[in-house]
């Protein structure tokens, strides 16, 4: 089971999945990044960065506007993207909800077979050491749906 897959799985909010859903496409991540990373960036200038057609990034920044999760500012005849701190909020919403997500994580790796030893929780992470035959592993999930499907740290949800 792919890691979104869980992590759209373990939510009830129908607003969650949505964003998850749209973010986790992977030209949508991308572009989504880039204005995070970038802020102000133009479409052209999206569309040069990551290579992809002009009309694919109007056509995911408006998606991307829809969920509030960026702003537009028009710069002359040139529209400016800006990340907005919908997402941020929406992370420190989550936090009461990531305390039932490691604990589905955890039934969902029983339900498999997998008696999974609890290492460390954290409020951002779950440290689990797994065995399946005599090879033992660490794995190390973050709770936070958000920023595991972007891959990001909550430093970099700061939009204005």
């Amino acid at each position: 089971m792919a890691l979104s897959s869980i992590l759209v799985a373990a939510t009830d909010d129908d607003e969650d999945v949505e964003i998850l859903a749209l973010i986790n496409d992977e030209k949508i991540k991308h572009i989504f990044l880039s204005i995070i990373n970038n802020p102000g960036l133009t479409q052209k200038e999206i569309s040069d960065l990551l290579r992809i057609q002009h009309q694919t990034v109007i056509w995911f920044t408006q998606k991307l506007e829809n969920v509030e999760l960026i702003s537009t500012l028009e710069d002359g005849k040139f529209k400016r993207y800006y990340p907005t701190n919908r997402l941020a909020k929406l992370s420190d919403m989550h936090i009461s909800k990531m305390k039932a997500f490691r604990e589905w994580v955890i039934k969902k790796f029983k339900y498999d077979g997998i008696d999974p030893e609890v290492v460390r929780v954290t409020d951002k992470f779950i440290l689990l050491r797994v065995s399946i035959g005599k090879d033992k592993t660490s794995l190390e999930l973050p709770t936070n749906p958000f920023l595991t499907v972007l891959g990001l740290k909550k430093d970099h949800l700061l939009g204005g």
